[in-house]
């Protein structure tokens, strides 16, 4: 019947799609399906429907084709009727035939996993043909035809260079925006380089990659002469040299300093007084070495907060990486010893840079751009040079004449260069602190955690604690005569600095201790040793300053905890002092730690509704809510018992409607609060407890860990 030329198409449609089941069914090996006709014989009485009319039946002749071919004679029999030609057809054909063409491809990919070296290229021509075509025509087929044409670099690679694949992959890799699909394409190339017996053969040349950043006339497919298409233009040049360049094979076939490359034609690029190229090949340089990109800006002290690597970044929000980020950027590798492939890459990277000489190229930019170029420009020197002499070998990193280039032209009256000279020299004070934590959740796991006690996180500056404990003495020495508070906060509020240089850190993890020598160490003190000396500033020996101090908190007088003295509430609270007086109901003592458990309680909703803002220095009364924790567990008092437990029960029960309510998203302890709100510190102060057994008893008494 299918071979009848008055079949009815709607009969011919039903007998291909039954013919289909039934091939599909003797595949799996069923006993009772067996189809009692040759390959050759079936593959004869199908060929008929493939110059059929309607599409519908071609597609559904591809498709029974499909499902009747299943070993390499198959494969042979196929192409000795002749009927890769009409599959080449069915490819070729755009006719709103998209159902006709998918079936056609998946053909071919049936047939590449079965015998990729009996595939005809006929086929690789057509596939190559569409590829090179696909993006004026706006092929809807482009992106499935690349990926077989990738499939045929891995399985039968020679085929596909005989065939002129590798040009017309390399043409689409400038031409796409999906950082996906260019990092496969690269892929492909990349692959082809890495074997010997395709090397010599493939003509892979990837220097042609960087094309739209040396050629100001380059145009290819949809890139004409607006704004948008340049655009486009560099964003697929980026994506396609970030992959090649962060591989073996294509470092070393695209920066080979020994022979002009690619890479040396954008570093001479960068001569040419070419704002937009500059711009572009900047931008590459900043995502290759992975280094936060400034805001647009001409202002130095902007750019150098932005490249702190202090600095809070996005990654260590609570929705993203959190404390496992922030761990992974500051504190220092415990396989530092050991050989870092990663860091190899690395250091080769740098070397070709300093061979090509893109540091020179990169002065020359800072010195003859517009000042936002120039801060940009300026940034990634500095950040390159440190990354010479922690990589590189001091032999080779002695070569480089940039930095004197830089004050040559400084020395010529170059403003430009002046102020270049003045923000690395700033950035190198920047790298020369110690990388600190900017959260406490990860400053309270290194001070509870074991790695403390290890050679490598133990800190030697021991005598600069001391020197820092007295200026802190001296500094407040009226505050311990007379316990005046308005002192006692200003001795405080120069941690609060907002500056990259000033800015407040807990530094609980070293890496120098050259910038404590500094005159502004004292405003970067740790939070461990604000704990360890602020008793002694302000010398509580006496109970009479106690009450002194104690009423200048204003707890005891102020319903409104915005018009506590935090700064004072801590002082107390940290005090050896307070483990001598009396706790018990009606002192106090005992009214000013109650009414501080129930400005933290959650279900009493002010702590909990205090607004976090990531980045930004954390309240004081963060850190007085671990003081009062501390204060809590180490007494033996009845009452501080019945606080913490009464405390902790609340936290308790809020985390208990979190699982129980149904919806959880109006509850406190909701993922929007969690990240807005304060309520997020309430599992910090769970980790202090669990610092002692006492604390875990707690919890587990109050239901918490349930």
């Amino acid at each position: 019947m299918l071979c009848l030329e008055d079949t009815r198409d709607t009969k011919r449609l039903f007998l291909l799609n039954a013919l289909a089941s039934l091939c599909l069914a003797a595949s799996t090996g069923s006993p009772h399906n067996n189809l009692r006709f040759s390959t050759e014989e079936l593959l004869y009485c199908l060929s008929a429907s493939l110059v059929h009319s309607f599409t519908q039946v071609r597609a559904a002749a591809l498709r029974t084709i499909r499902y009747t071919l299943s070993s390499q004679k198959d494969i042979k029999t196929f192409n000795s009727l002749q009927l890769h030609h009409l599959l080449c057809r069915s490819i070729d054909l755009m006719l709103k035939n998209d159902d006709e063409r998918v079936q056609a491809l998946k053909l071919v990919r049936k047939m590449l996993s079965i015998a990729p070296e009996d595939i005809s290229p006929v086929v690789v021509r057509c596939l190559v043909s569409l590829a090179d075509s696909g993006i004026e025509e706006s092929d809807n087929l482009l992106r499935a035809c690349l990926a077989t044409l990738a499939e045929f670099a891995v399985l039968n690679p020679a085929l596909l260079i005989v065939c002129g694949g590798v040009t017309s992959i390399t043409r689409n890799v400038l031409e796409c925006h999906n950082p996906r699909i260019a990092e496969s394409l690269c892929g492909v190339l990349l692959y082809l380089l890495e074997w010997p017996q395709t090397r010599k053969i493939c003509g892979v040349r990837l220097d042609c990659l960087a094309a739209p950043y040396c050629d100001f006339t380059y145009r290819l497919g949809i890139m004409d002469k607006n704004k948008d298409a340049r655009e486009l233009r560099y964003t697929s040049c980026r994506l396609a040299l970030l992959s090649v360049l962060r591989s073996w094979t294509g470092t070393l076939e695209f920066c080979d300093p020994s022979k002009p490359s690619g890479f040396k034609a954008i570093v001479d690029a960068l001569y040419l007084n070419q704002i937009e190229v500059r711009k572009a090949i900047l931008d590459l340089l900043y995502e290759l070495l992975a280094v936060p990109q400034p805001s647009w800006t001409d202002d130095y002290a902007v750019a150098l907060q932005t490249v702190d690597p202090s600095d809070f970044q996005d990654t260590w929000l609570l929705s993203n990486g959190f404390v496992s980020a922030e761990g992974r950027s500051i504190l220092p590798s415990l396989a530092a010893r050991a050989p870092n492939v990663v860091d190899q890459h690395l250091a080769l990277l740098l070397y070709c840079f300093l061979e090509t000489g893109l540091l020179n190229a990169l002065v020359e930019v800072a010195v003859s751009s517009d000042q936002f170029v120039s801060v940009r420009a300026t940034i990634l020197i500095g950040k390159i040079v440190q990354l010479m002499h922690t990589h590189l070998p001091a032999d080779i990193c002695s070569t480089s004449p940039a930095l004197p280039t830089l004050v040559g032209h400084a020395t010529q009256g170059n403003q430009q260069a002046n102020a270049a000279i003045a923000a690395l020299q700033n950035y190198q004070k920047m790298l020369r602190q110690r990388p600190a934590s900017c959260s406490l959740f990860l400053d309270g796991i290194i001070q509870g955690g074991a790695l403390m006690q290890t050679r490598l996180f133990r800190r030697n500056i021991n005598g600069q604690d001391l020197t820092n404990a007295l200026q802190l003495q001296d500094t407040a020495g009226a505050a311990a005569a007379t316990v005046n508070v308005a002192s006692s906060s200003s001795v405080f509020q120069s941690y609060r600095g907002t500056g990259t240089l000033d800015r407040p850190r807990l530094d609980s993890v070293s890496s120098s201790d050259e910038s404590n020598s500094q005159a502004s160490s004292s405003l970067r003190s740790s939070f461990s040793l604000k704990r360890k000396f602020l008793p002694q500033v302000f010398n509580l020996d006496s109970f009479r300053a106690f009450n002194r101090l104690l009423a200048s908190s204003h707890v005891l007088t102020q319903s409104d905890s915005n018009a506590w003295d935090w700064l004072v509430v801590s002082t107390i609270l940290r005090s050896n002092f307070i483990r001598k007086l009396d706790f018990s109901p009606g002192k106090f003592l005992n009214k000013f730690l109650k009414r501080l458990v129930d400005f933290f309680k959650p279900s009493n909703n002010r702590f909990s509704h205090q607004d976090l803002v990531p980045g930004q220095a954390m309240p004081a009364y963060v850190n007085a809510g671990l003081d009062l924790i501390d204060v809590l567990l180490n007494s033996t008092e009845l009452e501080c018992m019945r606080y913490i437990t009464d405390y902790f029960s609340d936290i308790g029960q809020q985390l208990l409607v979190v699982t129980t309510s149904s919806r959880a998203h109006d509850c406190l302890f909701s993922p929007q609060h969690m990240n807005s709100t304060m309520c997020q510190q309430y599992f910090l102060y769970i980790g202090r407890m669990c610092h002692s057994n006492k604390g875990i008893e707690v919890l587990k008494n109050t239901t918490v860990f349930e």
